[in-house]
């Protein structure tokens, strides 16, 4: 007996990851990056993932030029915080650079990123006679409107452009320091990539640590290393710190000031101080959050009690609570927080003085904005005090500030204590007009600008798929008759028109109907009331009629009982039949 045997060959597949930085080289830097995977063998498909795509507090948008011409090709966009150093960049991609492929990110990602995008941009627009160069809020809202809400450890496969079947895999799990906060593990056959820009090891009062050490040997990983050369002290000892240095300056009378960013590490310590507030009952000094989404961002972090630590989930069980900042009062404007401290004039002029409260300011890097306009105010008053809790965004004005105290007493050392005051030079945006070369300049980028969108515009429309229509045979017009002015529209319409269809010059005219109805104009109205009296006197008309012909005919039969009328035809009987008859051809005419 004669055995076929199949013989099997076995390929071995192989992988090739690329991951090229875009921005994020240096520390305190916006992090935007390109991952690209792909087979090594001919035929495998291949994908380009956008990782992250952050901007600075002021938006310099000119590092992101270099994503122009890799937009078209990539395959998804993956966000791993909130704040504007993973996502600052969103909205000017998507709405100028053509970004249109998928966006993943966690619920509270999405939901707090808007947060931080709407109080950066109405910051920078009031540096800027309102307004941001390069997007605006409808261009944040399309944006956010195509991210795709994940939760953690749910896993989405993705398929390569031009390729059917799925065979990569993104999945988000916790990365810590923000609320929902992410690291993305990456599949792709047999290989495993994990991304994670930052993540906090700590277990924190709002949050868990990070769960980085449960994925087991992954075949790379995509980290920051900047954080490895701080020496910190351990957390209890941090906590315990900041609380004295605001409690002690509280008792003082002074006013403390504490920079933060809009939606993320602020929610940790205005959570710290507030379970502080309410165990030593010091609900006497208020904590005030100024941000121009300082409500939502409360109501929002409230709503989100799934993703935060198990010590919030406990305490939810036990007491049936949900998550309540019950000191935080939330101000938007530099006027609401004077009505909570107090300050102002009095009656002879002279400026009060701000009662002790902790005021939370945005932005971080108080380089614009609420937080710029406090820091300024704050900064001359010896009796004030300013705490940063983090060093601030490069070349910022807390940046600046934090070196200045630091190089004048060390790290963690007060700025007026022992040497005395120091003097730190702090930035402002000025608008200017540009002249000479610097407006030659601008105006080439305009112009260069215009042309790449009207190219891109250009080849969208035609990728754009055209359907198979039969031309239609021009119809013939008679003898002597004029050319049609219709054919001559449709004409230059269909010789201007991209498509597939013919334009036709038809405009559907759609009622306007409110709560009463349609709506009629004036001269409808005229027209209506006319018409309506011609019916109700031809109505009339009729009925008189009527009433004069049944009059009539009943006068005739009476004469005709009592032999009024003559049965011989003489002339009085000719005389009243004309009469009927012509009686009868009204009420017909009437009828």
């Amino acid at each position: 007996r004669v055995v076929q045997r199949a013989q099997m060959s076995i390929v071995p597949t192989l992988t090739s990851v690329r991951f090229r930085p875009l921005l994020g080289d240096g520390p305190d830097e916006p992090l935007c990056g390109v991952l690209e995977i792909g087979g090594c063998t001919p035929g495998a498909p291949a994908y380009t993932l956008l990782l992250d795509i952050g901007c600075t507090e002021r938006f310099d948008l000119a590092a992101l030029e270099a994503l122009r011409t890799i937009a078209p090709s990539v395959d998804a966009v993956l966000l791993s915080h909130p704040d504007l150093a993973h996502l600052g960049g969103l909205a000017y991609a998507h709405g100028k650079l053509s970004l249109r492929c998928p966006v993943y990110a966690t619920l509270p990602v999405w939901r707090m990123g808007q947060m931080f995008m709407y109080d950066a941009y109405q910051a920078r627009a009031s540096e800027c006679a309102g307004r941001v160069d390069g997007f605006d809020l409808d261009d944040v809202d399309a944006a956010f409107s195509h991210v795709t809400q994940l939760k953690y450890s749910q896993t989405i496969r993705l398929a390569a452009k031009g390729t059917h079947g799925a065979v990569l895999s993104i999945t988000p799990l916790p990365a810590g320091r923000t609320l929902g906060g992410a690291f993305w593990k990456i599949s792709v056959e047999a290989e495993e990539i994990l991304y994670a820009p930052d993540f906090g090891a700590e277990q924190e009062r709002l949050l868990n640590p990070t769960s980085l050490a449960s994925v087991r040997k992954p075949s790379a990983l995509i980290a920051t290393a900047h954080a490895l050369s701080r020496e910190l002290p351990p957390r209890k000892q941090r906590v315990a710190q900041l609380l004295d240095l605001v409690v002690g300056g509280l008792r003082a009378g002074a006013p403390v000031l504490l920079p933060v960013d809009s939606a993320a590490r602020c929610l940790e310590l205005m959570h710290t101080l507030d379970q502080h507030w309410t165990a030593s009952k010091l609900g006497s000094y208020p904590i005030v959050l100024v941000s121009h989404t300082a409500l939502n961002t409360l109501e929002f972090a409230k709503a989100q009690m799934e993703w935060m630590s198990d010590l919030v989930i406990r305490a939810f069980d036990s007491s049936g609570l949900p998550l309540s900042f019950k000191h935080v009062i939330p101000c938007h404007s530099l006027d609401e927080l004077a009505e909570v401290l107090g300050t102002g004039s009095d009656a002879d002029g002279k400026a009060k003085p701000a009662s002790p409260a902790v005021v939370f300011v945005t932005t971080e890097g108080c380089d614009m904005g609420l937080s710029r306009s406090l820091l300024t105010e704050w900064l001359p008053q010896p009796q004030r005090l300013v705490v940063l809790t983090a060093t601030g965004p490069a070349s910022s004005n807390a940046r600046r500030l934090f070196e200045a105290a630091s190089a004048n007493n060390g790290a963690g050392g007060m700025a007026n204590s022992g040497k005395g005051g120091i003097t730190v030079r702090l930035s402002r945006l000025v608008e200017r007009a540009l002249v000479g070369d610097a407006l030659e300049a601008w105006q080439e980028r305009r112009a260069a600008q215009r042309r790449a969108d009207q190219a891109r515009l250009a080849s969208e429309i035609a990728a754009m798929p055209v359907a198979e229509t039969s031309p239609a045979e021009p119809e013939v017009a008679e003898e002597g008759a004029p050319a049609s002015a219709v054919d001559s529209v449709l004409a230059q319409a269909q010789s201007l028109a991209v498509g597939a269809h013919p334009l036709m010059p038809f405009s559907l005219k759609v009622p306007r109907v409110d709560e009463w109805g349609e709506q009629v104009t004036e001269p409808q109205w005229g027209e209506l009331a006319r018409v309506a009296e011609v019916a109700a006197r031809t109505s009339s008309d009729g009925l008189a009629l009527t009433r004069s012909v049944s009059g009539k005919t009943a006068g005739m039969n009476k004469r005709k009982a009592s032999g009024a009328i003559r049965a011989d035809g003489d002339a009085g009987g000719d005389d009243d039949d004309e009469e009927e008859d012509e009686e009868q051809q009204r009420l017909a005419a009437a009828r």
